[in-house]
């Protein structure tokens, strides 16, 4: 230990200025199931929280987060495309339709621990909506038709809500076996 003279206190040679600490449940509970008629559906909940806090400036901040995620699909078997493009009306294939739903729930707060205060300083609400299409055309290509849509809703003032959505095909090719 040293003596400051400035603050009249003893200060030690090693100083930890940051502890944190992490807690994840995920998933905190879920089910996951497929029926014989080839429906599925699952449903999950996540929970989360990180704390960490300074020893230098006396702060404890606390981001805790939630997450619930829902959806389902069902598998179409032999299915004809009834186009006459590249041969597609002579195949048959499987269909898997999918639908996901989300909704997650983000909050952070600082905490001053010498003046008891306590406030926000982020957070945000964020809903996904994100169904699909695979296309099984053979054991080597799968066409899949895609939609995902994420909306962000703040909790504080100083930041935008953000919606982004992204759909199209794609195309996925396996080479080898």
């Amino acid at each position: 230990s040293i003596h400051d003279p400035v603050s009249n206190n003893y200060v030690h040679y090693c100083m930890v200025p940051n502890m944190s600490t992490n807690e994840n449940f995920v998933p905190f509970r879920g089910i996951d199931a497929t029926l014989k008629n080839s429906l599925n559906f699952h449903i999950e909940f996540k929970k989360s929280r990180t704390l960490s806090m300074s020893l230098i400036d006396f702060q404890l901040s606390e981001t805790k987060s939630k997450e619930i995620a829902f959806g389902g699909g069902y598998r179409l078997k032999n299915v004809t495309i009834n186009t006459p493009y590249f041969g597609l009306n002579k195949m048959k294939s499987d269909v898997n339709i999918k639908l996901d739903l989300g909704l997650r729930d983000d909050y952070t707060t600082i905490n001053r621990l010498d003046q008891r205060v306590s406030r926000a300083t982020r957070g945000q609400k964020v809903i996904t909506i994100s169904p699909s299409i695979d296309y099984i055309l053979n054991q080597n290509v799968t066409l899949r038709f895609f939609y995902d849509r994420r909306q962000s809703i703040p909790y504080v003032s100083n930041a935008f809500p953000i919606t982004t959505t992204r759909g199209g095909l794609m195309i996925r090719f396996l080479l080898g076996n």
